[in-house]
């Protein structure tokens, strides 16, 4: 192995990641990836970085990432491919200049394509173009109640644009005689609620269709069925013997006891749980020393808010202002 290819199908669900299976060489199995937050940005982040939200804070598009952050220095060369536009591309990585097609790449390469045909409107969008019809954001739900559409076939026919994407890639890996020296991985920053009562599919309210996605790697080299969203990069990496938040790898650990998430009523435990669970025991680690307050303050920040990224931006309000003076969060943190 040299080289890593990773689809990241935007709002692909946990139950849906079986659909793309026969795609890869087997045998292969879906893993349950939990992720790092409920909206592209902290959890694209996380991806890269193998950190927590609380950790990166990368809030929304307009953050950027640090790439010394990143595994992407470690290869020859790196490319992040998708829409024209897309602003994980052009501000939250800072790439410049014409995108490169995997074939373009000088070994050993990471190439990250980020896919939006799982992305609401379902199967229309396709790098940059959008539906004529003028269906774009929350209005294309109201047209399908209007019409009375399954959300679940159209978010499906999304799935099944998106296999076809990730075959015509796989197949321009085998022409270039590449495949065999490239770990592929197919994952999802958040799932989706296909579900008519709720106004947005994604970012709340935090719950078992938006933690659980899909992690399918092929080869599967070993792995547990279950694992966190931002510890793929260093498995991929473990995988080849290359060291890199090593201790982020999953690879021939037993971690049957990481929680199964939303496996209680109680969504705003589990999605701490995801942010903080640890490899090794079923306790929740803290990401600060000091936990009572900051554990009170993130979990009333998610009641209240229910977004990870502005519950980040708020953590980060909060340190700044106990560095600044640490007497009135003192007291603040007694009250409560």
């Amino acid at each position: 192995m040299k080289n890593i290819v990773l689809f990241i199908c935007d709002s692909l669900r946990y139950d849906h990641g079986g659909f793309f299976l026969d795609l890869l060489r087997k045998p292969t199995f879906v893993i349950k990836g939990l992720t790092a937050g409920l909206c592209t940005p902290p959890s694209i982040a996380s991806i890269f970085t193998a950190m927590s939200p609380l950790e990166h804070n990368v809030c929304d598009f307009f953050n950027r990432i640090d790439i010394k952050e990143t595994p992407f220095p470690m290869f020859e060369d790196f490319e992040f491919y998708s829409y024209i536009y897309d602003p994980i591309r052009c501000v939250m990585l800072n790439l410049k200049g014409k995108q490169r097609k995997i074939r373009e790449m000088n070994e050993p390469f990471i190439w990250i394509e980020r896919l939006m045909e799982t992305h609401y409107p379902y199967g229309q969008i396709f790098f940059g173009k959008f539906p004529k019809d003028g269906t774009i954001g929350l209005d294309y739900f109201d047209m399908l109640r209007k019409k009375g559409a399954s959300i679940i076939d159209e978010y499906r026919k999304g799935v099944l644009k998106a296999k076809e994407h990730i075959k015509i890639r796989l197949l321009e890996l085998k022409l270039s005689n590449l495949l065999d020296r490239t770990q592929v991985i197919i994952t999802s920053d958040h799932g989706e609620i296909l579900d008519n009562r709720y106004p947005s599919p994604h970012g709340f309210p935090p719950c078992k269709d938006l933690v659980e996605v899909p992690i399918i790697f092929s080869p599967p080299n070993n792995l547990p069925r279950v694992m966190r969203l931002r510890d793929v990069l260093p498995t991929a990496l473990d995988i080849f013997g290359l060291e890199w938040r090593r201790e982020q790898s999953v690879k021939d650990k037993d971690i049957h006891v990481v929680r199964e998430v939303c496996s209680s009523c109680d969504v705003l435990r589990n999605l701490l749980t995801i942010w903080e669970c640890s490899l090794d025991e079923t306790k929740m680690v803290g990401i600060y020393e000091d936990n009572s307050f900051r554990r009170i303050l993130k979990r009333f920040l998610l009641s209240q808010l229910m977004s990870p990224a502005k519950a980040t931006l708020i953590a980060k309000a909060y340190r700044f202002a106990r560095k600044a003076s640490p007497g009135i969060t003192g007291l603040l943190a007694r009250a409560l």
